[in-house]
């Protein structure tokens, strides 16, 4: 269990919307997880913050969020590295 400072800091930052000091707070969270032999949980939250939380790392413009509604976008459910590829394709 990750410790409890960090996780009223992780409500705190994201009450205020801070979401680079939330992604840090995660961060941390799953190395302890991850020191703890937790590699399970690590792994869970690292793909929530690689997956779902990269849309709000890219800053979008007016244009694109007056077309949002024409595209229909689909968060990835799978690793670009679980891809099993023959090596001359992986070259």
């Amino acid at each position: 269990m990750a410790r409890s400072d960090l996780l009223i800091d992780l409500v705190e930052a994201e009450q205020r919307g801070d979401k680079a000091k939330f992604r840090v707070l995660v961060e941390a969270i799953i190395a302890e997880e991850r020191s703890n032999q937790h590699h399970l949980v690590a792994d869970r939250l690292s793909e929530l913050i690689t997956t779902l939380g990269s849309s709000d790392l890219l800053a979008r413009d007016d244009v694109a969020r007056r077309v949002s509604d024409l595209v229909h976008e689909i968060v990835p459910q799978r690793r670009l590295a679980s891809l099993q590829l023959a090596p001359l394709v992986a070259q």
